[in-house]
């Protein structure tokens, strides 16, 4: 059951409206949303409403700027063409699951547009922001039991506001 049945970021809690109405974050609490950001991308993406905190609305007006989520596509695309270099013995980087990226290229490019559409839902957008860091997920962990195809199809679902809107 939904805890926020209202999709406005202002209805459930008292939080700073500006005259658009949309919610204004005091400069302290947009540092702090960006300091706590891996954890509160994880509370977002398991379902908690961003008018649970002031930290979870400010997070959630980060996840969901347009450039943002541009970039966050790109670094979804830029798997496809990583997975296809070389991994050198020294490359600092945590390599990829290159047979997992590549049976789900379809997905990761679907994602890519769902990510640069008009209205994503939070929750999704932290999906897939949480998936990029999981490094024990099916991106970087051959032994995951997750597999990537999956996960990815259920991010793009739930980057659907008309389908989650249903489940409300």
């Amino acid at each position: 059951m939904n805890q926020f049945p209202s999709s406005s970021l202002t209805s459930v809690v008292d939080v700073p409206v500006s005259e658009t109405g949309t919610f204004f974050a005091p400069p302290w609490i947009r540092l702090g949303a960006r300091l706590f950001a891996t954890s509160l991308d994880e509370k977002l993406a398991s379902g908690q409403h961003p008018v649970a905190s002031h930290l979870l609305a400010a997070r959630a007006q980060q996840l969901m700027a347009a450039q943002y989520r541009r970039g966050i596509s790109d670094s979804w695309l830029n798997l496809l063409i990583e997975v296809r270099r070389p991994h050198t013995r020294f490359d600092p980087a945590v390599p990829l699951v290159r047979s997992n990226v590549i049976e789900a290229e379809g997905q990761i490019r679907s994602l890519a547009e769902a990510l640069a559409s008009p209205l994503p839902t939070v929750r999704g957008v932290a999906m897939a922001v949480a998936m990029l860091r999981d490094g024990a997920g099916p991106l970087f962990n051959r032994d995951s039991q997750l597999k990537l195809t999956d996960a990815v199809e259920e991010i793009i679902a739930q980057m659907n506001p008309l389908a989650t809107a249903t489940t409300l």
